[in-house]
């Protein structure tokens, strides 16, 4: 019997531009999922640099930047997958980036492929919807905005991701994320067979936007395992399954095998 795969989930303050306090939170936040044996956890959408889509405002990173040797350490010695956004500077392009220090210290990128109109005056967009191979769970990214992209995910379970990672950072403003997240995420979930671990980033960035924090993980039939809505700072542990996305998706009822890709052809 194959055993569960611990993850954590933690939503953090994040202020833009004050990078040494974002990354000590972070590393708190590691410390806590460590000691709860997790394989991965999950931080916000610039977690580290801090969110704003203001251009006067905006911070970024270098992808060289000794911040990354650290954290490989951190994750190393952890033997945990960190995941977290920043906004990236590579090769003199700017990215909206979601990262990935895995457990053998090892980094990669998914740079945040559809941008809100805003973001668009600032960040360069990605072009590659990635599945990261992972010897403990294969996943995929959906920044904030995408999440409201249905064919991302159905890509991403086609290409045999088994967790879906989503990062938020949308603000107070932008309504309840339990709300809203209900209408939609497990929707997602359900129809392709795989778990949705959702995160938002909590409190003032400094700059004049306070977020609202929210978290939430689903399983692969649309069930919420847990969740979490209070404006503060919080992580919380569950344990997911790869063989239960392996029953999923053999069972005969699976939705997804019904699907006649030839008629989905689009011409917007």
């Amino acid at each position: 019997m194959e055993s569960g795969v611990k993850l954590s989930v933690a939503q953090t303050q994040c202020v833009v531009g004050d990078i040494p306090k974002n990354l000590n939170n972070i590393k708190k936040y590691v410390k806590k999922a460590v000691e709860d044996n997790s394989n991965f956890i999950i931080f916000g959408e610039s977690a580290l640099t801090g969110y704003t889509s203001n251009k006067e405002n905006i911070c970024f990173i270098n992808k060289e930047d000794s911040i990354f040797t650290e954290l490989k350490h951190t994750a190393k010695k952890g033997n945990i997958n960190i995941l977290f956004g920043a906004n990236i500077i590579d090769n003199n392009n700017t990215y909206n980036s979601y990262i990935c220090v895995d457990n053998n210290g090892e980094i990669s990128y998914y740079n945040k492929t559809h941008l809100g109109k805003k973001e668009e005056l600032i960040f360069k967009k990605g072009n590659v919807l990635r599945v990261f191979e992972n010897s403990v769970m294969n996943f995929g990214c959906a920044v904030c905005i995408e999440s409201h992209i249905p064919e991302i995910f159905t890509y991403y379970s086609a290409k045999g991701a088994e967790i879906v990672f989503v990062p938020f950072a949308s603000p107070i403003v932008s309504g309840s994320r339990k709300d809203i997240w209900e209408k939609y995420l497990r929707a997602r979930a359900y129809d392709n067979g795989i778990y949705i671990a959702a995160v938002n980033i909590v409190g003032d960035n400094g700059v004049g936007l306070e977020f609202s924090g929210g978290m939430m993980i689903v399983d692969p039939k649309g069930n919420v395992i847990d969740e979490y809505y209070d404006k503060k700072e919080k992580i919380i542990t569950v344990e997911v399954s790869r063989e239960y996305i392996r029953k999923i998706k053999s069972n005969k009822k699976n939705f997804f095998k019904y699907r006649r890709y030839e008629l989905y052809n689009i011409d917007y």
